[in-house]
């Protein structure tokens, strides 16, 4: 548990000394019950009985105290609908101070936390957890380069697409406010990656290019499916990166497309390529694909538009703007679409631009349109109501 609310700083060894000496490493041990109080405030129809368990300090450092719970039972914690909450105090102030300043910070100051519900720590998990990672991490390098290879050689990509679907609601699950199972959520969390397409180390990414201002998960569940924050740049991971690769692509088909119009042959070649590549089909794909996503990262930020100093918060509030426009309006323009233009869909050259709307499916009868529709207003749905009516559980089901 980290008190990353208002960062908090331990105040150095030479203002300290005068009660006690820290090793800043947290090499030296620490008199937890000095620093703080923790407990645990039973969630809705849980027994005081089965919250049983000890802490101690693991680490203190510049910025963070991290503190380990052993639970007695660890299956009974959180086992209802409504979790149960981790509570630490501050017992003495003296010992830290806010990064925004240099004032101590108050007494009793709390720091507040759900807890998820839990897994029997074992060897078995353990090493699951150790081949999971290896796995997904070399599914990263595999599903990037298999994208990109096929798109070079304008293979399709139907198959693999069409996996990476099937999964998406499912992994999802449990961002509803249903009980679910935290072996599963486990499972499900080992997918997440591939479903959501997220092959870069966003958070390093994120973290060099801009500041963001530290905010909270809009529920627990969210906070261990990967939307750990209320802003659109954070929760939406490595497709954010596709905009500046898209504005990318258009600045060099301009820069192309100049050099041609200057009386050279080659770069004309490549403007069409890369013309033909970008426009409609990759960026079609792309929405598709990522709908899920985005719908549910713009709807998160456009409930929660924070405009702050801080880059990451102004720029992610100001893209969300659009990008929730697009995301539900998309469906009402594919439905017109493919309406309006169903005399035209076997055309090779319509199929080029536009074949990522309809690719594998059979277009004699104008009943086909409901299949990709059915597809992204699932996602809508589903997006919908896990944010704005998370806690009507009974609608949910």
């Amino acid at each position: 548990m980290n008190f990353t609310d208002t960062v908090m700083q331990l105040i150095n060894e030479q203002q300290f000394n005068r009660t006690k000496t820290l090793n800043l490493n947290g090499t030296t041990p620490v008199d937890e019950n000095l620093i703080l109080e923790v407990s645990i405030v039973p969630g809705l129809d849980q027994s005081l009985e089965n919250i049983r368990f000890h802490w101690n300090i693991s680490k203190i450092d510049n910025f963070t105290v991290t503190v380990d719970l052993y639970f007695s039972s660890a299956l009974l914690i959180s086992q209802f609908g409504s979790l149960d909450t981790l509570v630490a105090e501050i017992r003495q102030p003296a010992y830290f101070r806010d990064t925004r300043g240099s004032e101590i910070l108050p007494k009793h100051r709390q720091r507040v936390k759900e807890i998820p519900r839990q897994v029997e720590r074992s060897p078995a998990i353990t090493f699951t957890k150790i081949v999971a990672t290896v796995a997904i991490n070399a599914t990263r390098v595999v599903l990037a380069s298999n994208v990109v290879l096929n798109w070079i050689l304008s293979y399709s990509l139907n198959m693999l697409w069409g996996i990476i679907s099937s999964m998406q609601i499912v992994v999802h699950f449990p961002l509803t406010s249903v009980a679910y199972p935290a072996n599963a959520s486990l499972f499900n969390s080992y997918f997440l990656t591939i479903a959501t397409f997220d092959v870069l180390p966003t958070d390093d990414i994120n973290a060099y290019f801009f500041t963001f201002h530290d905010g909270e998960p809009i529920a627990k569940n969210f906070e261990d499916f990967g939307y750990e924050k209320r802003n659109f740049i954070q929760n939406l991971g490595s497709i954010y990166y596709f905009f500046p690769l898209v504005a990318i692509w258009l600045l060099l088909l301009v820069l192309l497309k100049l050099l041609a119009l200057s009386g050279f042959s080659g770069p004309q070649k490549w403007y069409l390529w890369l013309k033909n590549k970008l426009f409609w089909n990759f960026l079609l794909r792309l929405l598709i694909e990522s709908y899920l996503e985005l719908h549910l990262s713009s709807t998160i930020n456009a409930a929660n538009l924070y405009w702050s100093s801080n880059s990451g918060d102004w720029l992610a509030s100001l893209t969300t703007l659009p990008v929730a426009f697009v995301v539900n309006a998309f469906p009402i323009w594919l439905f017109m679409f493919l309406r309006r233009n169903h005399e035209r869909l076997s055309e090779e050259e319509f199929k080029a631009r536009f074949g990522a709307t309809y690719e594998g499916l059979v277009t004699e009868s104008k009943t086909f349109i409901g299949h990709p529709l059915i597809f992204i207003l699932r996602r809508m749905l589903f997006s919908f109501m896990v944010v704005l009516i998370r806690d009507l559980t009974f609608l949910q089901i």
